[in-house]
């Protein structure tokens, strides 16, 4: 539980960081719901991914079919393609200055107002700041920029259907016209010797909709994970680095073992967004015999590792048991004193099937680096065991 009450103090101290800049940007915090804030100050970076192959592949290939439209010049050139504001612009209608206050902030409705000279058939025309461009990304940067500025798969699909209910930006682009008003028409004229034409992007407006709700609908509804989920292949492991440590008294001898080993123990998900795992490791053990005649040795044995879970999307928390069987396995300890064959000195079995093994109730934020460290201690009478357990969320390539 010490992983999720600091990932509730870390959040907390986000916000009291950015709340003074956060109030004076929007207003005030209420009036931004939780995934928004998150999504606007990183929390979900490195958050998991529970997609399926499947979901993965189809949700890749759905975003995919957007692409030619996000890049078309009638979407691409008001998202970066045109400059209007630097001194070697290419736009038509030459450089235009922005207006700046006292604090030498933009003032947004004075800089753009000299754009309705052309562009008045769209009421309040104006470019988007940079971090929304669009020149120069591919699919995966797109995908990634689409998840993190807008944060929730419904107002993604309310952003391209009705563009959040302000500006009609995208139907303007879709009849193709760049929003020219009469002055703007003959200004193109005037420069291309011919009146402009609509050149909207080549499918309807209507297509562009249902790419976006099948989008959606490819990662099961809503935005999960990263910004990259959903945009690109993830796959991640749980890397358990364990080391046991045991000793076995008698009245007599004592016999002390010491041993460790890591596996990484990749995860398939499902649909439902439910885990499973399964890997084999090798576990090299010493020994040391300590008795009136004392020895020491070494041996590797198998370790078979499996793990099951689910991840819950909305608490951003996975939820898992693993469970270890080592291979039957000794020390051979050639004594000093010469013997017709080697003493061979057993392993400890560790108890795994306890069913207050800490290892079948495990919790986790879901997000890649998050660390937890278990021990098991094995109660056999006249033995000491403890198996520690590291066990990590990484995100393999």
């Amino acid at each position: 539980m010490k992983n999720k009450i600091a990932f509730v103090v870390g959040v907390l101290t986000v916000g009291i960081l950015f709340s003074l800049s956060f109030l004076a940007d929007n207003a005030r915090v209420s009036a931004m719901d939780q995934a928004e804030f998150n999504s606007r100050f990183g929390i979900f970076d490195g958050a998991i991914c529970p997609l399926s192959a499947t979901q993965q592949q189809e949700s890749i290939e759905a975003f995919k079919e957007m692409v030619p439209t996000f890049q078309h010049p009638r979407c691409a050139n008001c998202h970066g393609g045109g400059q209007p504001f630097q001194a070697n612009t290419d736009h038509a209608g030459g450089k235009f200055d922005l207006v700046l206050d006292a604090d030498g902030s933009v003032l947004t409705e004075p800089t753009f107002a000299e754009c309705q000279s052309c562009h008045g058939g769209l009421p309040g025309w104006e470019i988007p700041r940079s971090r929304f461009s669009f020149v120069g990304k591919d699919a995966v940067e797109l995908c990634q920029q689409m998840k993190g500025e807008l944060g929730r798969a419904d107002k993604f699909i309310d952003h391209i259907a009705r563009d959040l209910g302000g500006t009609p930006f995208i139907a303007t682009a879709f009849a193709g016209m760049r929003g020219l008003n009469e002055d703007g028409i003959d200004y193109y004229e005037a420069l291309n010797d011919r009146k402009p034409v609509p050149e909207p992007p080549p499918i309807s407006y209507a297509d562009l909709i249902n790419q976006a709700q099948a989008w959606v609908d490819a990662m099961g509804g809503e935005f999960k994970g990263d910004d990259g989920c959903g945009c690109e292949p993830q796959k991640y492991a749980l890397q358990i680095d364990e080391s046991l440590v045991a000793a076995f008294v008698s009245e007599n001898a004592r016999i002390d073992w010491d041993g460790q080993t890591q596996v990484q123990i990749p995860l398939t998900f499902k649909d439902d967004g439910t885990f499973t795992g399964e890997a084999t490791s090798s576990r090299t053990m010493s020994a040391v015999l300590t008795a009136e005649v004392g020895c020491s040795g070494s041996s590797t044995s198998n370790v078979q590792w499996q793990v099951n879970g689910r991840l819950d999307s909305e608490e951003r928390w996975i939820y898992f048991s693993v469970r270890f069987t080592p291979s039957m396995g000794s020390v051979s300890c050639n004594m000093s004193v010469p013997l017709p064959n080697p003493v061979q000195l057993p392993i400890p079995i560790d108890d795994s099937e306890n069913p207050n093994n800490p290892l079948k109730q495990m919790e986790m934020s879901a997000y890649v680096g998050e660390t937890e460290t278990v021990k098991l201690n094995t109660n056999v009478v006249g033995s000491d065991v403890t198996d520690t357990f590291v066990i990590t969320i990484i995100k393999l390539e």
